[in-house]
């Protein structure tokens, strides 16, 4: 039986843009709360200092007092968290950089500092998120002004350097692999509003024997 009372809010802090529509599936729109993270594992949640921030909004787009109270337990914890108005867009306008580089990454084994490295990594890179920003454009997302060049300018010039993305770790660990709901979700999404995805697909072909683990 799940222990939920009319005060409760759910909040995901999953990578893609499904998770937060399954919950309001689940629970209703008045219980779910919208969030980005960046997750290591069930119960942990990892910042690097170029992703250090959480982003939350119940998805009724009223002022929720129980999301409040979440957002000033996260701010004494000395975590750096923003309650927005427009949490859809937060979570697409991080699903856009993070599909992108994550599939680029994976497909390459490499780092911020290798893909910057050569014309056609950075070309791929540049493919990948116009692809994403399609999609979004052709399911009605509204992104906000500049999403495309704060996206590429911090793929391409900010960032760490050094960073690979959980995409990559996970493959070079032979680890199952998120690929389903990142440039898998974009092939999908694609597919069923008639938009073009052939990086994503590419990336998602050349992964997909990785995808459960390593190949037996």
């Amino acid at each position: 039986m799940l222990m939920i009372a009319p005060s409760t809010r759910v909040v995901t802090f999953q990578n893609g843009v499904e998770g937060t529509y399954l919950l309001v599936r689940a629970f209703g729109r008045e219980r779910a709360v919208g969030g980005t993270a960046q997750i290591v594992a069930p119960h942990k949640i990892r910042h690097p200092a170029c992703l250090a921030r959480f982003v939350i909004r119940a998805m009724t787009g009223l002022p929720d007092d129980r999301v409040a109270e979440f957002g000033d337990a996260l701010a004494a914890a000395d975590v750096d968290v923003a309650i927005t108005a427009q949490i859809e867009r937060a979570i697409w306008e991080k699903f856009v950089l993070l599909a992108a580089f994550s599939g680029v990454s994976a497909v390459t084994r490499a780092s911020f500092t290798t893909i910057r490295g050569h014309d056609a990594t950075r070309a791929m890179l540049r493919d990948t998120v116009h692809e994403v920003l399609a999609v979004a454009a052709a399911k009605g997302v509204g992104l906000s002004p500049g999403c495309e060049q704060r996206t590429m300018h911090f793929l391409l010039e900010g960032g760490a350097p050094e960073v690979k993305t959980l995409l990559t770790h996970d493959l070079e660990a032979s680890r199952r692999l998120e690929l389903p709901w990142l440039g898998g979700m974009v092939v999908r999404m694609g597919q069923e509003l008639g938009v073009p995805t052939p990086a994503h697909r590419f990336i998602c072909a050349a992964l997909a024997p990785f995808a459960q683990g390593r190949p037996s």
